[in-house]
């Protein structure tokens, strides 16, 4: 968790990106978040999908694409 949290600070601090959330969907048990993801990176902004599954309130397992 400590890396993951340090991974993020320092990529939120390199690119100064923003997520904006587009559309929500679930299907058979997976959850897809499409959003547009902008900041100070080639190719910005672009649209990504989510893909994760939910246990217990908690994610286990994602897909960024």
């Amino acid at each position: 968790m400590a890396a993951i949290k340090s991974w993020m600070a320092v990529t939120k601090k390199k690119y100064r990106h923003t997520i904006t959330p587009l559309e929500f969907a679930e299907h058979g048990g997976q959850s897809v978040l499409k959003a547009r993801l902008a900041g100070s990176f080639p190719g910005s902004p672009i649209t990504v999908h989510f893909n994760f599954v939910l246990a217990e309130g908690k994610i286990r397992s994602l897909a960024i694409g």
